[in-house]
């Protein structure tokens, strides 16, 4: 029931000129501001190592990681279009053997489309899939998706809220009816609030987009297949709350950096074998720590 109650947080963000969130899982996917052409970023992460609990398993576990990620944007007329494709890797650093699997590799891609019908009204709409499985599988039987459209209205040019329906492809599991949304909201000069995947509270320091400091948090789940057992096909969903805060620095239009620290919190494992729910592994508090660097051209 927690997994379906937070994943009914997941929102669908509009292609619009936000400020950009350090540390959070949703930073590569908007840009600080809209930019009509390709853009890069890499990013680097590490999880403290924390105490598992569960079904026998004991010791520590910490995770580190990479991502790259090629965005595209364009628009015309009243359209706009964003496009992500890329790769992750994460490494899961069991102290213990109980665990058989360690690596893992993520392949995605996003399509974001928004459209004005008015002044006011306008339609957005998301594909996003994604293949993730650990070093042992094959990366392609972790096949997800996430299928989603709304309506968008402005309420000034300062206020944006976008709403409808996503259906979520669960590995090794049903499919979910979501809400699906975004909230863009300039409070003032300095400060504005998003919604996206997560709430982000981000600061413009100078006013200019140059330094941008931020508050997020985030729920964060993760599907991934892991190798057969004889003939029993296994998978497990990384699930936590994360919150974060962090620095973005803009050296011109074209390149950024920004690092973040922050907690992660109610983290759980959850295995399935054969699509039935196996056990549930619970993972304390960790601190966690981001880095991320990018150009655009």
């Amino acid at each position: 029931m927690r997994k379906i109650l937070t994943l009914a947080a997941i929102f669908v963000a509009p292609i619009a000129a936000l400020a950009q969130v350090s540390g959070s899982s949703f930073f590569s996917q908007i840009a600080s501001d809209w930019h009509a052409g390709f853009s890069f970023d890499s990013n680097g992460e590490f999880l403290t190592p924390a105490d598992v609990h569960g079904y026998g398993s004991s010791g520590t576990l910490s995770n580190y990681g990479a991502s790259g990620t090629l965005k595209f944007e364009a628009a015309k007329d009243r359209h706009a279009f964003t496009f992500n494709i890329g790769y992750s890797y994460l490494n899961y650093d069991f102290s213990s053997d109980y665990f058989n699997f360690s690596d893992t590799n993520k392949v995605f891609f996003r399509a974001f489309y928004t459209g004005k019908i008015s002044d006011r009204w306008g339609a957005f709409a998301i594909v996003s899939t994604s293949s993730a499985a650990a070093k042992e599988a094959k990366l392609m039987d972790g096949m997800q998706g996430l299928f989603g459209a709304g309506a968008s209205y402005a309420f000034s040019e300062n206020l944006q809220l976008g709403l409808g329906m996503a259906a979520y492809s669960r590995l090794d599991n049903t499919w979910l009816p979501l809400p699906a949304g975004f909230l863009n909201w300039k409070i003032n000069d300095s400060l504005s609030l998003r919604v996206f995947e997560g709430v982000a509270l981000v600061w413009d320091v100078f006013k200019d987009g140059t330094l941008t400091l931020n508050a997020s948090g985030e729920y964060k789940n993760s599907y991934f297949r892991i190798h057969e057992r004889g003939n029993v096909k296994r998978s497990f969903c990384d699930s936590s709350y994360e919150f974060t805060i962090g620095a973005n620095y803009n050296f011109s239009e074209f390149a950024y950096i920004s690092a973040s620290i922050g907690g992660n919190f109610g983290r759980e494992l959850g295995f399935r074998s054969n699509s039935v729910s196996a056990e549930d592994i619970d993972v304390d508090a960790a601190a966690v720590f981001y880095i991320h660097a990018g150009v655009r051209f």
